[in-house]
C-alpha cells in the first residue's frame, strides 16, 4: 500500500489505518519529513521513489534532494500556468498545463524532452486530469465525457472506461486527483472517495479515505 500525495496532505484508505497501524505511523512519519524539509518555495509538494522532492507553483517548478539541497528548476511561462507535476518516472516527468490543454515532458535535470503532446491536437478538448501510466503511457481524465483514457506516446487511445456514473452514486464533487500507483490506477474527488481501476481501466472498487492535513504556524505543525 503506497501513500498517496495530494499537496501538503496525505491519504490512506479507511480500514487500512485500522488494520495496518504500524505502517500508517511511518508513512506519516516520511510525510511529516517531507513536510519539514529545508525548502525556500511554498508550492504544491510531490515525491519521486529516489525521496527527490519537487515544489512547483503556477509557473515554476524545483527540485531538492532528501537534504533540501535544490538541484534544477524549470520554468515555461509560454505555456500558461502549471496545473499538475507527476513524478511517478523522474526520467520522465509530466508537467501538465490546463490552459493549453498540453503537457510538457522533462528529464531528471528538468529538462525539456523532445516534442510534448497537445490534447487540442487529439480532438480531446476536455482533459481535466493527466497521470503516468507503464509504458511511457498518459492516463486522462475526460470531464464532460465524465470517462478515463489512456494514450500511447503518439497521442493514439489504448485503454478507456465506460462512462464513470456506472460505478458512482450521488454526488461524489470534483474529481481532484489522477495517479497510477503499481498495477493500478485511482481517481479521487473532493468527497474523499476513490474509484479504483486496474491498469487497463477495469473497474475495482470504490473506496473512502482518510486525509490528513497539515499546516505551519510559528514553526510548529499541527495535525
Amino acid at each position: 500500500m503506497k501513500l498517496i500525495l495530494l499537496s501538503k496532505q496525505a491519504i490512506w484508505p479507511k480500514n487500512y489505518i485500522k488494520y495496518n497501524m504500524t505502517i500508517f505511523l511511518y508513512y506519516l512519519f516520511q510525510f511529516i519529513l517531507l513536510w519539514q524539509t529545508p525548502c525556500e518555495l511554498e508550492g504544491n509538494v510531490a515525491l519521486d521513489e529516489f525521496q527527490n522532492v519537487y515544489i512547483y507553483d503556477d509557473t515554476s517548478l524545483l527540485s531538492y534532494n532528501k537534504a533540501g539541497v535544490n538541484h534544477f528548476s524549470y520554468s515555461n511561462l509560454r505555456k500558461g500556468e502549471i496545473t499538475s507535476v507527476d513524478v511517478t518516472n523522474p526520467l520522465r516527468i509530466v508537467v501538465y498545463y490546463g490552459e493549453n490543454n498540453e503537457v510538457v515532458f522533462l528529464d531528471n535535470t528538468l529538462s525539456e524532452q523532445n516534442q510534448g503532446l497537445s490534447f487540442n491536437d487529439l480532438s480531446l478538448y476536455d482533459v481535466s486530469l493527466v497521470c503516468s501510466s507503464f509504458q511511457n503511457h498518459l492516463w486522462l481524465y475526460r470531464s464532460a465525457e465524465q470517462k478515463l483514457v489512456r494514450i500511447n506516446r503518439n497521442g493514439e487511445v489504448q485503454n478507456e472506461t465506460a462512462s464513470l456514473a456506472l460505478w458512482t452514486e450521488g454526488d461524489l464533487g470534483e474529481f481532484v486527483l489522477l495517479k497510477e500507483s503499481g498495477n493500478f490506477l485511482y481517481l479521487v474527488s473532493s468527497e474523499e472517495e476513490v474509484l479504483v481501476f486496474d491498469q487497463y481501466g477495469t473497474f475495482r472498487k470504490k473506496i473512502l479515505i482518510f486525509v490528513v492535513r497539515f499546516t505551519s504556524q510559528n514553526q510548529k505543525l499541527f495535525i
